[in-house]
């Protein structure tokens, strides 16, 4: 928390989507707020459902990086307008070592083939030998 931000925790959801986030000191002050019930990139938060992953293919690859990496799942078109058509956002994955949750740089843009599968490219490992990693995937980095 700072002069410019407060961090909150979400509270869970049964339903998922775009919600108005709004703040008040007393839990009274915010009704007036012309913003309340209007959703603008700077007062939106966005609940999604997990992305469920079929398959990544190949799941071997060296640890020079680079290397592209499919990804067949469900919930990768959640994303859609009121109206049903979508929302084209950017899905980013990054790559976690599942030993000691080690991250491999910074999460990386995955380019949308279908709507079940991605393509994610994978970087530069420091390791050597085989290194079991987890492909994580979020619509926020």
């Amino acid at each position: 928390m700072s002069d410019t931000r407060l961090d909150v925790n979400s509270p869970p959801v049964t339903v998922p989507g775009a919600v108005v986030v709004s703040v008040s000191g007393n839990g009274q002050q915010f009704i007036n707020d012309k913003t309340l019930h209007y959703r603008d990139a700077s007062n939106t938060f966005y609940y999604y459902e997990d992305f469920f992953v079929q398959s990544v293919v190949p799941t071997k690859i060296t640890n020079s990086g680079n290397s592209p990496v499919l990804l067949r799942g469900m919930q990768f078109d959640q994303f859609k307008y009121d109206n049903g058509t979508t929302n084209e956002r950017v899905l980013q994955c990054r790559f976690k070592r599942t030993a000691d949750g080690t991250i491999f740089d910074e999460p990386r843009n995955m380019t949308r083939l279908t709507d079940s599968k991605m393509r994610c490219v994978a970087p530069k490992a420091d390791t050597s030998g085989q290194t079991p990693v987890r492909v994580e995937i979020s619509p926020n980095g």
